[in-house]
Order: C-alpha cells, then structure tokens, then sequence
C-alpha cells in the first residue's frame, strides 16, 4: 500500500518539480564525491603499495608515510619540471588515492589507465624505501620492523649502500 501512494504522488509532480529535484539529487551526489576525493591521502596511497610490494615484512607506518611524503615530493618535482603543471599532477594523486579507497591497492594496479603510473610510483616508492632504511642492514627482513631512514640531504653517496668507496689495497 505504501508503494501505490508514492507511485501517485510521483505522477502528480511536473516535468519542472522533476528536474529540480533531479538536480539536486545529482548536486549533492556530486558535492559527496568531491568531498571524498579532496580527503583522500596520496601519501595513504603511497603507504599501502609498499605494503602490497614487501608482503611479510612489517613497516613502521610512520616513518613510512615520511617516505611517502618525500617520495610525492620528488615526484612532483619532476612533473613540474617536465610539464610546469603541478595541480594536474595533485588532482590525479587524489583521485587515485580515492579509488584505491573502495578497489584497494591490488585492482587499481590492474586499472588500464593507470597501470603505468602506478607501476612506476611502486618501483620508485621500493627504491627510495630500501636504499633508505634498515631492508638491508639486517639479516632478515621479515623478523624485524622495517624503518625509513633517509641521510642528511648532501651526504655524499646517500642513496647508494652498494657502492664501495674504499682505496684499492697496492
């Protein structure tokens, strides 16, 4: 019965009444996906594929997200200095961190138009993680927390464990 009374006063609004209200319905739609993308964290985003990345080893979130933040820096770096836009570079950050919000990490990594990207931002979130952290400093990575710990901007050699820059013995 309920149903056949709001079937009639459906049919007793105007055409006028009907896409008002229709568009109010898409307004405040509208204005709730924004909101949801505006609050959403590229640095979560960020956080999360390094997860996915290094299954079985435990980050420190923190310290983890301070990573996140420079690695989004040094990216935005490179995208002003490439395309001298900076908002598009943010706005797609924020649209991605939102969706991988409802599809997680595993799904946008497989979304067609943002596969690259994402796969490009995991391969430089590992690096700038493992060559500034204890990854390789400890026997098993999988036993211990796993911390970012980035050297003073201008030591020489900071980002590279490997290198040996020891004097030949003669």
């Amino acid at each position: 019965m309920a149903g056949d009374k709001l079937f009639e006063m459906i049919a007793q609004l105007s055409r006028r009444q009907m896409l008002v209200g229709g568009a109010a319905a898409a307004g405040v739609v509208g204005l709730g996906g924004l909101t949801w993308v505006a609050t959403s964290s590229p640095r979560e985003l960020v956080y999360q594929i390094l997860e996915h990345a290094l299954p079985g080893v435990t980050l420190d979130r923190e310290s983890c997200l301070r990573c996140a933040e420079d690695v989004l820096t040094e990216l935005d770096k490179s995208f002003v200095e490439t395309h001298g836009q900076l908002i598009v570079s943010y706005v797609k950050r924020k649209i991605a961190a939102a969706i991988n919000g409802v599809i997680g990490i595993e799904r946008l990594s497989e979304l067609g138009p943002v596969e690259e990207q994402i796969d490009k931002l995991t391969r430089r979130a590992l690096t700038v993680l493992l060559l500034n952290s204890n990854f390789f400093r400890v026997p098993d990575p999988t036993a211990v927390t796993i911390v970012y710990e980035p050297l003073p901007e201008g030591t020489p050699c900071a980002s590279n464990l490997f290198v040996d820059l020891s004097l030949p013995s003669s």
